[in-house]
């Protein structure tokens, strides 16, 4: 997985820290140390609760040149399960550079990553007589980021790095298929630019770490067309796309120190992380506006000049800037330790602007008994405002949205209603708003035997003062009103059995996830704002049966295979009528069904991941000891298996139930990496 992240096959995870700070951006393969997942998901050093946090540690590079060029060369993608005749393509590249700096305790290494990634994906708007006009449109894009790296080994015990790094990737056509046409999407650019420092200094028994990183992120968006917009829920939506232009931009530093120290056998850690971010976004609507109807007929009989169509739109352009500082100091420490028994617990306090203080304890115990190893921790998780529920609440006041029901379509085509009831929409947040948080239990037990070793962990999630929205009638039209009185229940069971033979290793997991809340995020919101019990469901998204299996398998001729299949049980989705009855511009209305009634595609896959490295020494050996050529085969989905990514959900409409989008069928890369 790291290597296909590398090669910008695939995302960073979100909750991926790289010696001890956030990152979307990995080092370089050649430095990489450690590389923990979960590791210690009680300590108080981080802020994440239940969420797989991946932490990379780094260490000093050799002093010696290294060379590769890497890329791939056939097989550049896979039939999509929406039609044999869609395909898609990605092509990458990543050249390494990296040696010691003559006359001085210094190395550097510099890194570039290249890739173009396109897919066809399949466009079938229905018509008023009920039938899809199926045609198709490439989507995709092309990305690229360079890093300097500049490493300080002068002294054992000292270890220091410098990273400048710049990433930018472009997209074309995104936001079109399923029931979107081309001329609803837009094209969106990103660009990333920081760097990032690193200091540590050791001794007999204690380590002491600090980072420092500055970055600043930039996204744009263009739509396609400016056109007035139609949007029919569960049959199409053409015409331009509800936000004309959008420019945002983020700047962000963060600075945290650790001290850690062993004392008379026993183990402390504490230190301080302290950010600061300012976020600014632009946005410009399109002037003619979106026209909405509940149904075809009501789209029909508006083009007869009824006044069916609901009008959203803006009438300015609006901007967001918000700044936010946080602080958290942090302390952890051994309670109690003996050779087969450790209590540990620790104490963070999370700062935050306009939220105050909280402070949240920890505590976890491992033991050994008999060859079990048991494990038990508990915690509180206190987690940040996203600054987007500031920012987009000023921008979105700054537009002066409006809702125009009963309005005919407009002749001259600008879209801006002349007749109907107009209503203006304001955002504000509601008094005494809190920041989220979890409360977590997690228990488990591990067995070795022989050469199994086998698992099983408990996890309870309770979670507190999640974000949603309601939108509420108003003197002046409607509030949507941003609060923090959502919940969420969540219990894992988490089977595993592990088998090693001979440098080949087994792994099969089965995770069931029991998940239920009220809200989809900040800006999800309430079918009736009076009624948010209504709202309490099964989590979207969130499968209840996952199971995987993983083979690692070290063959002959030193040939390396990993072989990994995976299971995901039906996960749950919202099913709505495509009707707004309340007038307010929410067409979400679930017609008397639950939320989260309808149970979305499974999920079925089998992948291969194959490498061997043929050494040029016999051929170089007067030259270049150590040259060679690393090849790989990757193989997705080598069954063949129909992975859908969305199903319809307007129970009105003719597509009901069928799928929209789809990940690609069986796909085959040949990739080669030439160096030393």
């Amino acid at each position: 997985a790291y290597a296909q992240q590398l090669a910008g096959a695939a995302p960073v995870p979100s909750h991926t820290y790289v010696d001890g700070l956030p990152s979307t951006n990995l080092p370089p393969a050649a430095v990489i140390d450690t590389v923990a997942v979960n590791r210690d998901p009680f300590s108080s050093e981080y802020a994440d609760g239940d969420q797989n946090r991946v932490e990379i540690t780094t260490r000093s590079p050799e002093r010696k040149w290294h060379i590769s060029l890497g890329g791939s060369s056939i097989g550049l993608g896979g039939d999509s399960a929406m039609g044999s005749h869609l395909g898609s393509s990605s092509k990458w590249t990543s050249p390494i550079l990296s040696g010691p700096i003559p006359y001085a305790p210094l190395a550097f290494s510099l890194q570039a990553n290249f890739s173009s990634n396109w897919s066809q994906q399949l466009v079938q708007p229905v018509s008023a007589g009920g039938s899809p006009s199926i045609s198709q449109i490439s989507t995709g894009g092309n990305s690229n980021s360079e890093s300097f790296n500049l490493y300080y080994s002068g002294h054992e015990s000292t270890r220091a790095y410098v990273s400048l790094y710049r990433s930018e990737a472009t997209a074309e056509n995104s936001g079109v298929g399923g029931l979107t046409v081309v001329q609803a999407g837009s094209g969106t650019g990103f660009e990333s630019d920081g760097i990032r420092g690193f200091l540590q200094n050791s001794g007999t028994n204690w380590v002491e770490r600090s980072a420092i990183m500055v970055e600043r992120k930039t996204f744009s968006s263009a739509a396609n067309d400016t056109d007035i917009g139609y949007d029919i829920p569960g049959y199409f939506v053409s015409g331009g796309a509800p936000i004309a232009d959008e420019h945002s931009v983020k700047d962000r530093w963060v600075w945290k120190t650790v001290f850690q120290s062993t004392w008379k056998h026993h183990a402390w850690e504490c230190g301080f992380t302290i950010s600061h971010s300012t976020d600014l976004d632009q946005q410009t609507p399109n002037p003619a506006g979106q026209m909405w109807f509940p149904t075809i007929a009501d789209y029909d009989a508006a083009l007869s000049g009824a006044p069916t169509g609901t009008w959203i739109g803006a009438r300015y352009s609006g901007l967001g800037l918000y700044g936010s500082t946080v602080a958290s100091p942090f302390f952890h420490t051994d309670l109690w330790h003996t050779s087969r028994f450790v209590i540990r617990g620790g104490i963070r306090t999370d700062y935050q602007s306009l939220a105050g203080i909280e402070v949240s304890p920890r505590l976890s115990a491992t033991a050994q008994v008999h060859g079990f190893i048991l494990r038990q921790g508990a915690g509180l998780f206190v987690h940040e405002w996203p600054s987007s529920i500031f920012f987009q609440a000023m921008r979105d006041n700054a537009l002066d949205p409006f809702v125009a029901s009963g309005v005919v379509l407009p002749p001259d085509g600008t879209g801006v209603p002349t007749s109907g009831i107009r209503e203006q929409i304001i955002t504000h947040l509601a008094p005494g708003i809190e920041r989220p948080r979890d409360v977590m239990l997690r228990s488990s037990i591990e067995r070795p035997l022989g050469s199994f070793d086998a698992g099983f962990e408990f996890t309870w999630v309770d979670g507190k003062h999640l974000l949603g929205c309601r939108r509420i009638p108003d003197t002046s039209g409607w509030l949507d009103l941003l609060e923090s009185n959502r919940d969420l229940r969540r219990t894992e069971l988490h089977p595993r059995l592990r088998y090693k033979w001979r440098g080949q290793a087994l792994t099969a997991n089965y995770e069931w996830i029991h998940s239920r809340d009220d809200t989809d995020g900040p800006f999800s919101y309430a079918e009736f704002y009076n009624d948010l019990a209504a709202e309490w469901a099964r989590s979207t998204g969130i499968p209840a049966h996952n199971a995987s299996l993983i083979g690692n398998l070290n063959l002959p001729h030193s040939f390396f295979l990993t072989i990994v299949g995976s299971i995901h049980s039906s996960s749950p989705y919202n099913v709505t009528t495509g009707r707004d009855i309340d007038n307010d511009g929410l067409f979400n209305d679930r017609g008397g069904l639950l939320r989260n009634s309808g149970n979305g595609p499974n999920y079925r896959s089998v992948s291969l991941y194959g490498s061997r490295r043929i050494s040029f020494d016999r051929l170089l050996h007067r030259y270049r000891k150590g040259s060679g050529i690393n090849m790989g085969l990757e193989v997705d989905d080598l069954l063949g298996n129909r992975n859908y990514l969305t199903l319809e959900a307007v129970e009105d409409s003719p597509l009901f139930g069928q799928p929209l989008s789809a990940l690609p069928g069986r796909t085959a890369r040949l990739w080669f990496n030439l160096g030393e």
